[in-house]
């Protein structure tokens, strides 16, 4: 039975987490078939790109695939990958000032592209982790490309073999990260916040639409999805029910066993409706005991056979160690219909249901003689 109108933060979760797989397992296959094409065009003399390529391509392929499995464990993923393409960035950075030659020499690669990926990666690390997670992340990776620039300038300087303009370069770069960990850290704030109102408004917006006791949607959830199924049926020109359930003498249930024990009634027959019901089919608690179902594509006789199975199944094992039974009044939408008068001529059936001993099902065909519906 579909629970609409009401929007589940549990299953707005299950969705962003359904995304960011998919971006990941994206990322990591598109990074893998970076790193196999840089290392089938590598220079001949880059011994880095030889022998560190091709196994991490390997490793961001596998993780790939186990970022785009369900009962993949996402978080060690989103670890895995960070390890790993910061040891990538990392080493090769270090490779540049420390393995690759004079400082001098690497600058190009340096501002063509390795540069950029330390920037990516610091970026990146606001987007894998929470906002404190994050900044301690990117403020690691800063500090330790911070010392792999230094100690490569370090020791070039001693030789005084370090260009002015290198020095101004690497100078305006590490200024450049410094200012992105700030912004990338400020965007993270505004993110989270705007994040928490969201979760906030969906949580006031469940509460709003759902009725506290039964946790079914509620009268103003079931008005709303009442007018959409109605609009549904007429725009398509198709059948539509609407069947309304009162429990007889409750009143009863209250006085004798406590209302502690009605709620449990309520709750227990909230819960044995939806099993009842077919997938989809709309259940809200209309008020006090009485209940909603809206059946789409479901003619007055189906309708009436669905109420006899919910009234039977009622009746005949007790809720909460109560023996109960329930009146149905159900009625189609006809010509000229529009939500008010559905359920206007539901309620009059279930007014004469009541009228007519209850523990029945009435229908407009059987409401001048009511009688129950066979099942």
């Amino acid at each position: 039975m579909k629970r609409e109108g009401i929007t589940s933060i549990e299953q707005e979760e299950q969705r962003f987490r359904a995304v960011k797989r998919r971006v990941y397992r994206i990322a990591l296959v598109v990074s893998a078939l970076i790193l196999l094409l840089s290392w089938v065009l590598r220079a001949p003399d880059d011994a880095f790109i030889a022998h560190a390529y091709l196994p991490l391509a390997l490793v961001l392929a596998g993780l790939g695939i186990v970022a785009g499995t369900r009962a993949g464990p996402l978080e060690k993923v989103e670890s895995a990958m960070f390890f790993v393409i910061t040891a990538l960035v990392l080493a090769r950075l270090f490779w540049h000032f420390h393995l690759a030659g004079p400082l001098a020499d690497q600058i190009m690669p340096l501002a063509a592209g390795h540069y950029w990926a330390v920037a990516a990666l610091l970026v990146g690390c606001f987007v894998l982790f929470d906002r404190y997670r994050g900044l301690a992340a990117a403020l690691a990776v800063l500090a330790v490309a911070v010392l792999i620039a230094f100690s490569g300038i370090a020791r070039d300087l001693t030789g005084g073999a370090v260009p002015a303009e290198v020095l101004g370069y690497l100078l305006r770069v590490h200024l450049f990260l410094i200012v992105l960990v700030a912004l990338a850290s400020a965007a993270t704030v505004l993110r989270d916040h705007h994040r928490r109102l969201l979760i906030r408004a969906e949580v006031l917006d469940q509460w709003a639409n759902t009725d506290a006791l039964t946790g079914l949607p509620n009268r103003r959830a079931a008005e709303r999805v009442l007018r959409r199924r109605w609009l549904e049926a007429q725009r398509h020109e198709r059948p539509m029910s609407v069947i309304l359930l009162d429990l007889d003498h409750f009143k009863n249930v209250n006085d004798t066993y406590g209302h502690a024990t009605g709620d449990r009634v309520l709750e227990g027959l909230g819960q044995r409706l939806t099993a009842l019901l077919r997938e989809s089919d709309f259940l809200a608690r209309w008020g006090g005991e009485e209940f909603l179902i809206v059946a789409p594509e479901t003619g007055v006789r189906e309708a009436a056979h669905l109420a006899e199975r919910c009234r039977a199944e009622i009746t005949n094992e007790p809720i909460a160690g109560v023996d109960l039974t329930a009146t149905f009044g159900v009625a189609e939408v006809g010509s000229g219909d529009d939500v008010d008068t559905l359920l206007a001529r539901a309620d009059a059936m279930l007014y004469a249901g009541k009228e007519g001993g209850r523990n029945r099902v009435v229908t407009a065909e059987e409401a001048s003689e009511p009688s129950r519906v066979a099942g």
